[in-house]
């Protein structure tokens, strides 16, 4: 098959354009940066027990934030959609 070919017949993504805007919950997104930074790479190579480690990243999460960017994302999200809807 030519590539032009597999390019047209590609699924396309509903969700392909949507860029989030953190400036509304910047300062909670930089604390989930950082708590990314010091958790993921130990968790995801087995350097950090996921036993000890990982309710320990989930629970600062939620104390930095996460569900406030989470709904902030979600809202930008479903208006995006709603605007972009024929």
């Amino acid at each position: 098959m030519e590539v032009h070919a597999f390019n047209e017949s590609a699924p396309w993504q509903s969700t392909l354009g949507f860029a989030f805007d953190d400036s509304a919950v910047a300062a909670e997104n930089k604390a989930l940066n950082a708590l990314r930074s010091r958790y993921a790479y130990g968790l995801e190579t087995g350097q950090l027990s996921p036993d000890v480690y990982l309710d320990r990243m989930l629970q600062e999460m939620s104390q930095a934030g996460e569900e406030r960017v989470r709904a902030e994302m979600q809202a930008q999200f479903d208006l995006w959609m709603k605007e972009k809807a024929p």
